[in-house]
């Protein structure tokens, strides 16, 4: 099940933070209808990888924004896979300041790949004011990853006491024999 809501929840969650007795004492230029693009439009790798993803954030309006935050969200496509963003990016939550009328900005995350499955990535761009509207957020398109499971024939290094023990034991006993078959004939040639 996707849980395309997530984004709306934060933005809740972070414009409730203020209270109106802060936002009184500091106006704030209404936000701009920023646009948010995404780069790479998706990615795949194995679970453990490190990877960069890029948002940019452009004021094609002819006003500035006033302070802006972008926040980095990770969902899961399947309901049985549990996600916790934080493991898959420290600093999730950006400041950006204002933008200028045709200003850009971009920031740069690095995921870590903690699940395997499919996953979406997006960033939601609001204003660090409180707002009276659902159009000063700007959601990414999302980021589709693929993450496939890593693996590895030597899970916790047993691999190598797997073959070690029984080529040092094979190796003990034919050594003994080898020393059993020459005592053997040493005593059957001193007689």
């Amino acid at each position: 099940m996707r849980r395309p809501l997530a984004a709306a929840g934060i933005a809740v969650v972070l414009l409730g933070a203020a209270t109106p007795t802060a936002a009184a004492a500091v106006p704030a230029a209404p936000a701009g209808p920023v646009v948010v693009t995404m780069d790479p439009s998706s990615l795949a790798g194995l679970l453990g990888d490190r990877v960069p993803v890029r948002a940019t954030v452009a004021n094609p309006g002819s006003a500035a924004t006033g302070r802006l935050v972008a926040h980095l969200d990770v969902v899961s496509l399947h309901e049985d896979v549990y996600v916790d963003p934080e493991d898959w990016s420290a600093d999730r939550s950006v400041d950006l300041g204002a933008l200028d009328p045709g200003g850009r900005t971009t920031v740069t995350w690095t995921l870590r790949y903690v699940d395997a499955g499919e996953f979406d990535v997006y960033v939601v761009v609001l204003p660090t004011a409180p707002s009276t509207g659902a159009d000063r957020l700007a959601v990414s398109p999302a980021v589709r990853l693929a993450v496939a499971s890593r693996q590895t024939l030597d899970p916790g290094g047993s691999l190598l006491v797997v073959t070690a023990v029984p080529l040092l034991v094979g190796s003990l006993g034919a050594a003994s024999r080898l020393r059993r078959k020459a005592r053997k004939r040493r005593q059957g040639s001193s007689r």
